[in-house]
């Protein structure tokens, strides 16, 4: 981003040290959303701290979400990670890739959180007609209904262990956490709960370079690491659905289907 974008290293001079007022900027928004929802603001605080989300809209290409060369630089260019942390992910994807039972095993990313675990957390998760959120059991019975090989390594996203995954171990038995794949040395910087970012960090990192991602819910973490397989080049991701369907093809995310992620307009 250097000679595009200003950065400021170090707080500028002059700058006030008491807490920012802070502004919730959806991505995307237009010049006239700034002049009338955001400048009256900064005018009367002098300051403003600006935290933006991406809205599911701006996630699909179409008329009115052009991306800039600029908003690709941003998405995909301007973070890297810390060498201590991109060492440790990387020698847990190698980890993850070199554990199967043979060089041609899968190694498979499922994002599978506390609230896919019982009923509670999926109620009411419907768009359209179409369920969005899935469990725990409906994860494992959907590797199983497309046939997923036994000899697959398989990643959760979880934190920690839940009991009612112990049927899927017996299906799948290499099965693997964080907590599992972290160097004992790397526990407390990295896995802490002072450190929750970094779990989030990682287990972006690993679905992204997994050789299927499967999400159990399509929020916002699924879009962000689908743009990142996008831009990568690693172009399987499955969405679990309510089909009879045995064939593991008929589960690719329409993002890829018919390219309408806001990744593709950075990634011809």
């Amino acid at each position: 981003m250097k000679g595009i974008v200003k950065i400021a290293i170090t707080q500028p001079l002059g700058v006030s040290t008491r807490q920012l007022t802070l502004v919730r900027v959806p991505s995307g928004v237009s010049e006239e959303y700034i002049a009338s929802k955001v400048q009256p603001i900064y005018k009367k605080k002098g300051s403003l701290k600006i935290v933006t989300y991406l809205s599911p809209s701006l996630v699909t290409k179409g008329e009115g979400n052009d991306t800039t060369s600029l908003s690709c630089l941003a998405m995909f260019e301007s973070l890297q990670l810390k060498a201590e942390l991109e060492k440790t992910i990387l020698s847990m994807v190698e980890m993850l890739r070199s554990s199967g039972q043979n060089s041609s095993s899968l190694y498979i990313a499922v994002d599978l959180k506390d609230e896919n675990f019982g009923n509670k957390g999926c109620q009411g998760s419907f768009i359209n007609g179409r369920k969005t959120c899935y469990t725990a059991h409906d994860i494992i019975q959907f590797l199983k209904k497309i046939r997923i090989e036994r000899e697959a390594t398989i990643y959760l996203t979880l934190d920690g262990w839940h009991d009612s995954l112990n049927s899927l171990t017996e299906i799948y038995p290499n099965v693997h956490t964080k907590e599992t794949l972290v160097p004992a040395d790397k526990v407390v910087p990295f896995l802490s709960p002072e450190t929750y970012v970094y779990k989030k960090i990682i287990d972006y990192y690993i679905c992204s370079s997994s050789d299927i991602y499967i999400p159990a819910k399509f929020d916002h973490f699924y879009m962000t690491v689908v743009g990142e397989r996008i831009a990568t080049g690693e172009r399987i991701v499955l969405e679990p659905a309510e089909s009879d369907s045995k064939n593991g093809a008929d589960y690719i995310s329409p993002y890829m289907l018919r390219k309408s992620h806001y990744a593709y307009s950075c990634f011809c």
